[in-house]
């Protein structure tokens, strides 16, 4: 008799090899032995090899691409990459779009600084694409993951009416579950692919895409779409913080001697705002994942052992996270207490919403949920 012997890796990157002919189609191998005996056992000599450079896939990776005018779009990469080989992996390299400038690379609580070494990145400028080499301040250990955030710049391509960014650009690594979301200040008309959803963020209109799960595999790098920027707001943004550094030297110098050691006091007491509202945007993305989770287990594309998985990492994150915030906001002032509290009036109507989007008919309350995270999203800008 004879038997089929199928096997999928999840990935086109390996080469495999047996006694046996095999035909190799993507991510899949699969051979037919003759000469099989009902019941009986047979022993299988199989090679199978990678034909990328490290064990390191990524588990998780959420995009944010700003589009604030006409020329640049700032992209922001969330990674959360996982080692599913035998050793421990000293340095990732990430593929950026061509003509990406990197403005930070960052890990989970240590920020990388450019240059050859432990805790360091180096850039490496080719003709089709840009290269980031970070080498891990602790390399993950076999089934272990760390936490990566890449942002960049890249230039807006126009042709007609139409601009086209590097928005769904496969990083080089095998991506498990990749999304990107496209921001605009203003109006736009995504004109291909199709998002998977849209809806409004203050000023912004946002897109939702999924990145190409691997870098060989048919599919757009990027998203085409027609512009209205919001110039007005665009230059207030730009405009913002010298308006505001002015307006406080002018009070400055204006004031008294008291006056001005108590706005220096208050101004250091107020310099901790950014780190609470750093610690609030990386709530914010936690709770995105839970609702990604949600929503993924509601569609079929993971098992509830993985949704199971995703919402308890994201939960324990979030635990830290708000003690961590907590201890950011003592001694800050009412205003930023305020809100503080009223970010976590909004998780908590979002706590109660969340589990009704892995339930039958739950994406009805998708709209809802968006829109608390980006008011979440909008407080913990303003402490910025």
């Amino acid at each position: 008799s004879e038997a089929r012997v199928t096997i999928k890796l999840g990935t086109t990157e390996f080469t495999a090899s047996a006694e046996y002919p095999m035909l190799v189609r993507g991510s899949t191998a699969t051979m037919n032995i003759t000469d099989v005996s009902p019941g009986s056992v047979t022993e299988i000599k199989l090679r199978i090899a990678k034909t990328w450079g490290s064990w390191l896939v990524v588990r998780s990776l959420r995009r944010s691409v700003d589009i604030s005018g006409y020329e640049t779009a700032t992209v922001r990469d969330a990674y959360e990459i996982e080692n599913v080989g035998l050793r421990r992996e000293g340095s990732v390299r990430i593929k950026l779009p061509p003509n990406a400038t990197v403005l930070s690379v960052e890990g989970g609580v240590f920020k990388y600084s450019e240059g050859f070494g432990v805790g360091k990145y180096s850039v490496v400028v080719g003709s089709s694409y840009t290269e980031v080499v970070v080498t891990f301040v602790a390399p993950p250990a076999p089934g272990e993951r760390a936490q990566l955030k890449v942002t960049y710049r890249v230039p807006l391509l126009r042709v007609d009416s139409e601009y086209s960014v590097s928005a769904l650009w496969n990083p080089g690594l095998v991506v498990l579950n990749g999304t990107a979301e496209v921001r605009v200040l203003g109006e736009a008309a995504f004109k291909r692919p199709a998002p998977e959803a849209t809806y409004r963020a203050g000023e912004y209109l946002v897109a939702r895409f999924r990145v190409k799960p691997e870098e060989s595999l048919p599919g757009p790098d990027t998203v085409v779409v027609e512009l209205r920027v919001n110039t007005a707001a665009s230059l207030w943004r730009q405009a913002r913080p010298y308006v505001i550094a002015a307006a406080a030297l002018a009070i400055a110098l204006s004031s008294g001697f008291l006056v001005r050691s108590r706005l220096v006091r208050g101004a250091a007491r107020r310099g901790r705002a950014p780190e609470l509202a750093r610690l609030m945007a990386e709530y914010v993305e936690s709770l995105e994942e839970e609702r990604d989770a949600r929503l993924e287990l509601a569609r079929g594309r993971i098992s509830r052992g993985v949704y199971r998985h995703r919402v308890e990492v994201s939960r324990v994150k979030r635990r830290k996270l708000r003690r961590a915030m907590e201890e950011a906001g003592r001694g800050l002032g009412a205003d930023v207490r305020k809100a503080l509290d009223e970010f976590f009036k909004l998780e908590g109507e979002l706590r109660r919403l969340l589990p009704r989007l892995s339930r039958a008919r739950g994406e009805e309350a998708l709209p809802r949920v968006n829109e608390l995270i980006d008011k979440m999203r909008e407080i913990a800008e303003g402490l910025r």
